[in-house]
């Protein structure tokens, strides 16, 4: 046990069945370890079913049809497959970094729809569709609206050279989530984790920070239904 309370746990997964089930194994493992189990997996659309990706390489990533909005974008997507003459049976998806307002370093000043994109909101379109939504963010902006700092409710470490900042509140992902379920969120993928730890010199000085932020995140999610990855 090093110094600080952390030690460091490894598993070494082998299987003569070939990498696949290497993988399957080391996944039993860590799941018996954590108490956990495949019941959410199994029953998830997301996961199990077919989804319509807005991702980086799709056609409508940062791009809408001509002469429209993000929102009518994707109500055309909707309908047209779903049901059009293919009618293809997608039962979740995503919706990229495209619908939320960024700082100039693209960092994420607020995990809210701007207007321009969705103009009756989120919740219209989950309204009429009812298709649960796998939604994107990066790291946060040292002027996101939710820091205390900036007028909000939550305590962030904010880090002015980078522009960067990182919630450190148990209640911010959890009341994060609760909002966005409104609008159909079923996954929280949280992306761009390389820029959020090399561009914050708090997670360098202490651990604990890191793992609060992993920490809160993921009980937020729980409490709310939310898978998260």
């Amino acid at each position: 046990m090093p110094s600080g309370g952390y030690d460091i746990e490894t598993i070494i997964s082998y299987s003569d069945k070939g990498f696949y089930e290497g993988i399957q194994k080391w996944g039993e493992i860590l799941r018996t370890k954590h108490g956990k189990h495949l019941g959410r997996r199994e029953t998830d659309d997301s996961v199990n079913y077919l989804g319509y990706w807005t991702d980086n390489g799709a056609f409508y990533y940062y791009n809408t049809e001509p002469n429209k909005t993000y929102e009518e974008t994707m109500l055309d997507v909707y309908h047209e497959i779903r049901h059009g003459n293919e009618s293809i049976p997608f039962r979740s998806w995503n919706f990229d970094s495209w619908w939320y307002p960024k700082c100039p370093n693209d960092a994420v000043l607020s995990w809210t729809a701007m207007d321009e994109i969705f103009p009756n909101g989120m919740d219209s379109v989950y309204q009429e569709t009812s298709l649960p939504v796998i939604a994107h963010n990066r790291y946060w902006c040292n002027e996101t609206v939710y820091s205390d700092r900036n007028g909000g409710k939550y305590n962030f470490l904010i880090d002015d050279t980078s522009g960067t900042a990182v919630p450190q509140d148990d209640h911010f992902f959890e009341d994060l989530f609760k909002n966005s379920s409104t609008w159909g969120l079923r996954v929280y993928l949280q992306d761009w984790l390389d820029h959020e730890t090399d561009n914050l010199p708090f997670f360098e000085k202490d651990l604990t920070i890191e793992r609060n932020w992993l920490m809160q995140m993921g009980n937020g999610a729980a409490r709310n239904g939310i898978i998260h990855n």
